[in-house]
């Protein structure tokens, strides 16, 4: 039997298959699907890979066999295998790329490379010659005769590899690899009587002389088996008394696996609420129709939650599986808690927050058919489903569902393909749909329906413009302007919150030299510094570097080093000196680090006397809270101006977003924008949360210009350490395209240019971006062209090709 396997690889060069001979014994194990381990390349280094195919003959000689099969079961159905295979051509990037997005989490290998000592050096104790060879072996014999190669690098410095080889050549050391993995299964030991005859008549034997074993056999004897730990609780006593048992052989134990469950203490049910006419409706069409896509466009707070939840409900009556996707980590635990109360244990929840272990178990019970929903963020939608009855996307117009990281895919885009392939309906929904979607609802090829009132008949928040520029003739420098500060006190005296906006994390936004203009920029990337008041620190939010504040100008020795801008940290210092006796929290990537730091804000938000929460994007969609009656966006205008034709957009859902927080319960809402620029059209349109009016306008402009949906658009950036390799590159790339790509006559090109951020992590970035119709021969060519420039040796050149970007820097 032969196995056609794909290797773990990022480096698009050996993305290929390979041809393995499985031996004998491993042939009832493996399957298609299946991850195994094989020696790979001249060196033999063992790799983990997918089988693909199992076929009887190879077109080549010699092959090398199967190591192992790692899997019980095949990892990759036949669906997913053909969707790894398509993202692999579409996202130009590797099969295991796409196939490790499909994989129980955690359980990826990474094989470590030990060094240990030989039977030959501890029989013989030769003498070792060189100091070097010296140092390895005292290393190996303090570290119980075995040591990681990484330890021994770290220890002997550039020699440690030809060190290493020459004590195996004398046979005196050997090289092994040892598979590690981040995360396995969960289990407890159980300890259960098993000596001979009635359990009593040792328990009466032991009570005088070992009071505590006896108590274990007690408690044993009532509950016939326990977990260790229990055991030890509930008799007071150590594990010595429990070995001790184990060594009379009175008791033997066994491990069972236990699920860690995230979602434990959440309360459930919840009884279904009565659907208004309108959701009703909305559901009706998408269970009756049963598949197809659906855009539901529906106001902030029209109930398209409910609407949901019903759909869910006909897909488990049916004994299928829901897969529904949230843009935001913040915005898990509340659909969670929604869903939980409603269906209990049969919902799973997904995303990076939640611990390895977590994920893994979830995977699992999903995998086993026991989870009918799934929630989850971006990577969700490649959950272990085998029957599909509904996809949902919340919030479908955000931007976090597209993937910034190989594979560069878009999580509405796999959805589609999944939703054909099961011959489930997908079901989109937004208050503010992006204008892709909602021009495929407009010309058929999505089912629109439209929920333009809320739930509760209440208005739609009224939006007053607050104009920045008269604040700041009149010395108002604050954070607030004087109406949104009004607002806020009187929310304060009624016992109602407040949401505000800010999508700005850090005390202040660059620090710089008020006499010479000099600016504090991160050393690796070409940007200004964020300052972080509370450590002091200046932070580069794309590589993670930091530096202490300085307080002299390392340009002009001046002492008038002064912070600009304003973040989240500086507003909440400003907003508490204007309302001292209000209870502020903030949300921001800075407090919400911790494990399930989102859900413990937002709970100490909706349980606790809390007037206000200010925060970034995490504050501005989904979150429900029906005391809040007040939201405010602090700088409405901060992302109107960016090089992006996706900038109104963008600018126009933040606002609609966050004035929906406002006013979901009994009390009408209000809001409140800042701008400099108060006669902007996007801005008014907002303020009066006309989206059609918008999406009117928009469309317009994107037909004008030949942006998306009237066309795709390729990004590619060419990056290098060495700046003039990564503009050579660009450059070459540009002419092959220009002559490979002559016969669609549609196709625009821009560039090579400098990227708008021109050096990240200390890699110089050159960007070429064109304007074409992407279809199969077009990504043939494309993903042709950026093969033969990746992964070349003695270079670190990088090519990246992204379809459709939503970021363009």
């Amino acid at each position: 039997m032969i196995a056609q396997v794909y290797v773990k690889t990022t480096n698009l060069n050996i993305d290929k298959p390979f041809d393995y001979f499985v031996p004998k014994e491993m042939e009832e194990k493996i399957a298609v699907g299946c991850r195994v381990k094989v020696s790979f390349g001249g060196g033999n280094l063992p790799r983990e890979a997918f089988v693909t195919m199992l076929k009887d003959e190879s077109d080549f000689d010699s092959l090398k066999p199967v190591r192992s099969v790692t899997d019980e079961f095949p990892v990759l159905t036949k669906t997913f295998i053909e969707l790894c295979f398509h993202m692999r051509e579409r996202y130009f990037c590797t099969f295991y790329e796409a196939a490790q997005l499909c994989m129980p989490p955690g359980t990826d290998a990474k094989f470590e490379e030990w060094v240990s000592l030989c039977h030959k050096y501890y029989e013989k104790k030769p003498l070792i010659s060189g100091v070097k060879q010296e140092q390895l072996v005292q290393l190996l014999e303090q570290s119980e005769g075995s040591a990681e190669m990484a330890q021994i690098k770290s220890t002997l410095g550039k020699s440690a590899r030809s060190t290493v080889n020459a004590l195996i050549k004398k046979g005196l050391c050997e090289k092994s690899f040892r598979d590690k993995r981040r995360a396995g299964e969960k289990t407890v030991r159980l300890a259960f009587y098993c000596g001979e005859g009635d359990i009593s008549v040792h328990i009466d034997k032991l009570s005088k002389n070992a009071p505590k074993q006896s108590a274990v056999l007690r408690i044993l004897s009532e509950l016939g088996e326990l977990s260790v730990p229990d055991i030890i609780s509930a008799a007071d006593t150590t594990r010595n008394a429990v070995e001790a048992l184990y060594v009379k052989q009175l008791i033997d134990y066994r491990d069972v696996e236990v699920l860690r469950n995230p979602l434990e203490g959440k309360e459930k049910k919840a009884e279904p609420l009565v659907l208004s006419e309108k959701q009703l409706a909305a559901a009706n069409t998408v269970i009756n129709k049963g598949n197809g896509t659906f855009l539901i466009h529906g106001v902030t707070g029209s109930g398209k939650t409910e609407v949901y939840m019903k759909i869910a409900m006909e897909a488990i009556k049916k004994g299928k599986q829901v897969i529904l996707l949230v843009p935001e980590i913040a915005l898990t635990p509340q659909m969670t808690s929604r869903f939980y109360s409603r269906f209990g244990d049969s919902v799973a929840v997904l995303h990076s927050a939640l611990s390895l272990g977590e994920r893994l178990d979830e995977w699992r019970r999903i995998r086993r058919g026991d989870a009918s929903i799934i929630i989850g963020a971006r990577s969700a939608i490649f959950a272990p489903c085998d029957n599909i009855g509904a996809i949902i996307i919340d919030e479908e117009h955000e931007q976090s569902y597209k993937s910034e990281s190989s594979p560069r895919y878009h999580a509405r885009d796999i959805a589609h393909t999944l939703a054909k392939k099961h011959k489930c309906p997908l079901v989109l929904g937004s208050a503010t749909p992006s204008i892709e979607s909602y021009y495929n609802a407009k010309c058929g090829k999505y089912t629109l329906i439209e929920m333009l009132d809320r739930y509760n008949q209440k208005p739609l928040p009224e939006v007053m413009i607050a104009d920045m520029r008269a604040e700041l003739k009149d010395g108002n420098k604050t954070v607030l302007s004087r109406l949104l500060a009004g607002e806020i006190r009187e929310n304060i005296l009624r016992g109602e919150q407040t949401i505000l906006f800010l999508n700005r994390r850090g005390y202040s936004t660059f620090v710089s030299c008020r006499d010479c203009g000099f600016v504090f920029t991160c050393p690796h990337c070409n940007v200004s510094l964020t300052y972080h008041k509370n450590n002091d620190m200046l932070t580069c939010h794309y590589c993670g570097y930091r530096e202490k504040v300085k307080s002299i100008c390392p340009k002009c020795q001046s002492s008038r080093v002064r912070d600009f801008g304003k973040g989240t940290q500086k507003a909440q210092e400003q907003i508490e000196t204007i309302f001292p006796d209000a209870c502020i929290l903030r949300m921001d990537a800075d407090t919400t680090s911790g494990k399930r730091g989102h859900e413990k804000l937002l709970d100490k938000f909706a349980g606790e006397k809390t007037d206000i929460l200010l925060g970034t994007q995490m504050v501005t969609k989904g979150l429900d809270f029906k005391n809040v009656t007040l939201a405010g966006v602090l700088a409405a205008d901060a992302s109107l101006n960016i090089d992006d034709f996706r900038a109104q957009e963008r600018t126009f859902n933040l606002i609609t977003q966050v004035c929906g927080r406002a006013g979901r319960g009994e009390i009408s809402g209000r809001c409140v924008l800042q701008t400099y620029s108060p006669d902007n059209p996007t801005l008014l349109l907002a303020a009066q949360q006309d989206y059609k009016a918008f999406y009117e306008e928009e469309i317009k402009y994107r037909q004008e210009f030949l942006y998306p949906p009237f066309c795709d658009i390729i990004n590619i950036t060419v990056s290098s350490s060495d700046k003039e390799e990564a503009e050579s590159a660009a450059n070459k790339i540009a002419m092959t395209l220009r002559v490979a790509l002559r016969s669609y006559e549609d196709c625009a090109f821009y560039g090579p240019a400098p990227a708008p951020i021109s050096r990240i992590q200390g890699r110089y970035r050159v960007r070429l971006w064109m304007k074409c119709n992407a279809d199969e021969g077009f990504i043939k060519i494309l993903r042709e062209t950026v093969h033969s420039k990746n992964g070349r040796r003695k270079s670190d050149l990088s090519v990246i090709a992204d379809i459709n970007p939503y970021s363009m820097t």
